[in-house]
């Protein structure tokens, strides 16, 4: 059985234009959705996550949990990039779902509520 390892087909941002930065890229909450999918096959999903900085952690008083968070000191497409190709590079598996879980653990995947 062949190892699949997946690829960033792209990155998206509803809340910052390509290669833009925050009014303060060190206090800064942006919501990031990537496109990922197989190396070498067609096809790829969602996974979503909001790239947050201490500061804008710090500010908001309210709870809230980890997971979804991508935390940088400077939000930035770069860095946010870097780090999304850091976590898909510790993400292989078997196929594709089990891909899919650990990349799940970190970021919220499109289909998350369709697992069987």
């Amino acid at each position: 059985m062949a190892i699949v390892f997946p690829e960033l087909r792209s990155l998206h941002s509803p809340d910052l234009a390509r290669d833009h930065e925050p009014a303060d890229p060190g206090d800064a909450a942006v919501l990031f959705e990537a496109s990922i999918g197989p190396k070498g096959q067609d096809g790829a999903e969602v996974f979503s996550f909001v790239a947050i900085t201490p500061r804008a952690l710090a500010r908001d008083q309210g709870s809230r949990w980890g997971r979804g968070y991508l935390i940088l000191n400077h939000v930035s497409w770069a860095g946010v990039e870097a780090a999304v190709r850091n976590l898909i590079s510790h993400c292989s598996g078997d196929n594709w779902a089990q891909v899919a879980e650990k990349l799940n653990r970190e970021t919220h995947w499109e289909f998350e509520a369709y697992r069987t």
